[in-house]
């Protein structure tokens, strides 16, 4: 179910370790491993199909580094956001197909406009980094992130993929967020 990466990956998994968003789960004990996803666990009731395939279309059975670009991606720089102003409804419009689209931060302070100061208020957003990551908790492989891609990449028949892996503790708390089954 779990293998270690062959030396195709080598490139790829030095740069993931040296990327920003990957030293969190250095911290936590994480690792590069090859998952067979035809035998994770899933854990989130519920996935939308209508992007899934659409993320993962440059996927190629057995070509680690393509896959390993999906499902442990590299930030190369910051993604460009759609962001749109309204002013009949005086209204800022962010939308992306990226489900990962998160507000990460808030401002507020004094703003000069025109000579005036003003308060100005706002907020950070980007689209986080987002890894396929499997667990094993129980004795169970279990999905943790990545649905959208997990679905994408079955649904071309490709199970062995380049994940990050951890392995948690009987009685260890798996972190999830909202929306995922109970952990019973």
């Amino acid at each position: 179910m779990l293998s270690e990466p062959g030396p195709e990956l080598e490139g790829h998994i030095g740069s993931l370790i040296a990327q920003p968003d990957y030293q969190p789960f250095v911290a936590e004990g994480w690792s590069v491993k090859i998952a067979d996803l035809s035998k994770v666990v899933a854990l989130q009731p519920m996935v939308f199909w209508d992007h899934a395939r659409e993320r993962t279309q440059s996927a190629m059975a057995g070509d680690m580094p393509a896959l390993a670009k999906i499902t442990l991606p590299i930030r190369s720089g910051p993604e460009p956001l759609p962001l749109q102003f309204d002013p009949a409804r005086n209204t800022w419009m962010i939308t992306s197909r990226n489900p990962n689209l998160r507000i990460v931060g808030q401002f507020s302070g004094p703003v000069d406009v025109g000579g005036h100061q003003v308060t100005g208020c706002g907020f950070v957003v980007t689209i986080s980094t987002s890894f396929v990551q499997v667990d094993r908790h129980r004795g169970r492989l279990l999905l943790r992130d990545g649905y959208h891609r997990t679905l994408g990449l079955l649904a071309q028949g490709i199970t062995h993929v380049p994940v990050l892996f951890r392995e948690f503790g009987q009685f260890e708390p798996l972190g999830l967020g909202p929306g995922m089954l109970p952990e019973a």
